[in-house]
């Protein structure tokens, strides 16, 4: 027995490497497609983390922005009941008159009316916009 291998047997095992190397060809596409699906997941999720933390940036100025208009209005409501107060001296004194007074009264309750209104207003606007970016980060 000759300890060479025959032509046959050299094509055969030639066939036989090259079959295994198409599916190692095969297994390395599968693994690349694969890679490239996870790397698009990692992005995906890397943008949706951006988002979260915009979101969370803006909720916080959102908050923020609320407690400075609560302030305003705990400083409107203070101005409003010493401006009575004052008005009430000023009527007790004979300073003012009961129209006058009323006048007075009524143009501070306007303005005040006014205010808080707006003050409400802008509150409504930033809780509706907090909610447009909640929504959209779900999305």
């Amino acid at each position: 027995m000759s300890t060479e291998s025959s032509p046959k047997d050299t094509t055969a095992s030639l066939n036989e490497v090259t079959d295994r190397l198409e599916l190692v060809k095969e297994e390395i596409k599968g693994l690349n497609d694969d890679y490239d699906m996870v790397q698009s997941r990692l992005r995906a999720v890397d943008k949706k983390l951006e988002k979260s933390e915009s979101i969370n940036k803006e909720l916080e100025e959102l908050k923020a922005e609320e407690a400075q208009s609560e302030r305003q209005l705990e400083q409107l409501k203070q101005k409003v009941e010493k401006t009575l107060s004052l008005t009430e001296q000023l009527e007790e004194k004979g300073v003012l008159d009961d129209d006058a007074t009323d006048e007075l009264l009524q143009i501070k309750v306007r303005e005040t009316l006014d205010l808080i209104a707006s003050l409400k207003e802008e509150v409504e606007k930033k809780k509706k916009e907090l909610a447009d970016l909640q929504a959209e980060q779900d999305n």
